[in-house]
């Protein structure tokens, strides 16, 4: 019986997310954590097979595991230098200073400036927003903790991820569930407004009012000087702020056009990826050569962008995702509940959220766990729209609560929050997530 139990996927499961929490509470740090996970992961779910398993998922598709991790370290690195580039050159502060002023209560803009980056779908874009969500409170002068700022960074920089068509975890969701992207953006919309709505009332709330500071009198002086004073010339200062981040991403998309997603004119499969680095560069290069920034300051930057924990943490991340993979512990955790009789709305939640919380990465739990789904929620005329919803926001809350979230690790790193009281936070506002998912699958489900 105790060894039925101690071989179960379920307790190997939560075995692996217990020892990745004690080593956190040890204050080992994060990069280790994740350097760590891999081999954990393996030993609690070794099987015969599994090397060799390992070893294709690794040198598959032309060795896209080796070009997806360099990506991946050299995005994080980009926007290092991007988000800095911003800031040496006053971009952010008078962005931050406008928003301020445009609206009454500066909670808005703290949230809304992880909402539009949330609109560029990078790996680690939750690092665009962060020094952004600083400055806001900085410029405030109001006490937020950074417990708060973390929260709102990282939260809101997600709401758009239910149902904008750049996310691969949406294109890969409809691809398998077999019908239009549209269509799946309709149905997982209530998504977006429930995780908006969960932001404002437990986490926006929790925040002080902020407002911007002002000399007295209205007197400026230095930078302030020759800071607008209408509406006008505040939403021309926003413009010129975010102008950066809107060239990045038009650049991307025109890139993206002449790749194989477009018109193929480059028909080298990873130039997806390859193009937000190539947009990320050219961007960085106009800003520093239009604003004179010094060589040695970027050469400095260059130099200081990846630190070793760093490293660390986007190479483990990326090898746990393979092991988890080969290891095949989402099928063996479907096995064991249908042997348990689970109910069918348990198996919906449970997959995603296993794969979601083991990876942090949403298209893994869309591709893992979704195809083992596909037969459970199938009906005459495709799969049950309720269903499908409730699959999504599973993975996804999943990818919220997981530790090796490279959002999570990358904001909770920056503001140097407590780990343990980011998570008592992240609890209620995933449970309403949770709530509005279940009373979806209940009240429209046809299975």
């Amino acid at each position: 019986m105790i060894g039925a139990i101690l071989g179960s996927a379920l307790f190997r499961m939560a075995a692996l997310l217990g020892i990745l929490a004690a080593l956190v509470r040890l204050r080992v740090r994060i990069g280790r954590v994740l350097a760590a996970a891999p081999a954990v992961a393996a030993l609690l779910f070794w099987r015969p097979g599994f090397g060799g398993g390992l070893a294709r998922g690794v040198t598959k598709d032309g060795g896209a595991f080796l070009f997806d991790t360099a990506a991946l370290v050299a995005l994080i690195a980009l926007i290092d230098i991007f988000g800095r580039l911003l800031k040496r050159t006053e971009r952010l502060p008078r962005l931050m200073r406008a928003l301020l002023a445009l609206f009454a209560d500066g909670r808005a803009a703290l949230a809304g400036m992880p909402c539009v980056i949330g609109l560029l779908p990078m790996p680690g874009g939750a690092m665009v927003s962060a020094p952004m969500v600083e400055e806001i409170a900085r410029e405030s002068g109001a006490a937020v903790s950074a417990e708060d700022k973390t929260l709102v960074n990282y939260w809101f920089r997600h709401v758009w991820e239910y149902i904008f068509p750049v996310y691969p975890a949406v294109l890969a969701a409809a691809a398998i569930w077999g019908i239009d992207t549209a269509e799946l953006a309709g149905r997982q919309l209530v998504l977006t407004f429930a995780m908006a709505a969960a932001g404002l009332v437990f986490i926006l709330r929790r925040v002080p009012p902020l407002a911007a500071r002002r000399p007295p009198g209205g007197e400026r002086e230095g930078d302030d000087a020759r800071a607008p004073t209408t509406r006008a010339g505040h939403l021309r200062a926003v413009a010129a702020g975010l102008a950066p981040i809107a060239a990045v991403l038009a650049l991307w998309w025109a890139l993206r056009l002449i790749g194989p997603a477009g018109y193929a004119l480059v028909g080298w499969k990873p130039w997806d990826r390859a193009s937000l680095c190539v947009s990320l560069v050219a961007a960085i290069l106009a800003i520093a050569v239009l604003a004179r920034v010094p060589r040695s300051w970027m050469l400095e930057r260059v130099r200081s962008c990846m630190p070793l924990d760093m490293l660390l943490l986007m190479v483990g991340a990326m090898l746990f995702k393979e092991v988890v993979a080969a290891s095949g512990a989402v099928g063996l955790l479907r096995n064991e509940l249908d042997r348990l009789g689970a109910p069918t709305a348990l198996v919906i939640f449970l997959l995603p959220f296993a794969a979601g919380i083991l990876t942090g990465i949403a298209v893994a739990y869309v591709t893992v766990a979704f195809p083992l789904l596909a037969g459970l929620v199938a009906l005459p005329g495709g799969p049950d729209p309720a269903a499908t919803v409730l699959a999504f926001a599973a993975g996804y809350m999943g990818v919220l609560l997981s530790p090796v979230h490279i959002c999570l690790v990358l904001t909770r790193e920056y503001f140097d929050a407590d780990i343990a009281k980011v998570y008592a936070r992240l609890l209620l506002p995933v449970a309403a997530m949770l709530a509005v998912a279940l009373t979806v699958y209940f009240t429209e489900t046809l299975l």
